[in-house]
């Protein structure tokens, strides 16, 4: 084998090792699966934060009912810290998060479970008739359930919502 033939198998070698490694990198699929939630820089992780990241962002996307939801929902920094919690024997994160000035009219929890990359939630928006009302009475909203809950999340999510827990 030539220098010339050599040079060009290393460098043919080396391309591909590289090109593999970017198209890894960049595919949000790959990182959803191998990146859990982490902690901000405040040690504190919020809503806003886990739209954020690839592996949360998606199974938000991919929970039905999200196409409804306000736009607040996707792009608002406002919400309360999330929470590990435990719902139905599985580790999950509790985030919370209400509309922009107005909490008492729409507000939003949503369960991530992190090692099966799923996402259950439930949207609560005041109805019209009900605008002064108290928060805590659940006839006066309008409930959306987000994904697919079992009765035992949506037992939790509900008893949250309307909860000072």
């Amino acid at each position: 084998m030539t220098c010339r033939a050599v040079l060009l198998l290393v460098l043919s070698v080396s391309m591909a090792a590289c090109s593999t490694q970017r198209d890894q990198a960049a595919d949000p699929v790959r990182e959803a699966v191998v990146t859990p939630p982490t902690l901000d820089k405040s040690g504190t992780l919020y809503f806003y934060g886990l739209l954020q990241r690839p592996d949360f962002s998606l199974a938000f996307a991919a929970m039905p009912g999200t196409g409804e939801l306000p736009a607040w929902t996707r792009h608002d920094e406002r919400s309360t810290p999330a929470l590990k919690v435990e719902v139905g024997g599985r580790e999950q994160w509790l985030a919370v998060a209400c509309k922009p000035h107005d909490c008492p009219t729409e507000r939003i929890l949503v369960l991530y479970d992190a090692q099966a990359h799923a996402m259950t939630g439930l949207f609560a928006r005041r109805k019209l008739d009900a605008m002064d009302l108290g928060r805590d009475d659940p006839t006066n909203d309008e409930l959306t359930w987000l994904g697919l809950p079992d009765d035992e999340t949506k037992q939790f999510l509900h008893e949250r919502m309307y909860s000072a827990k």
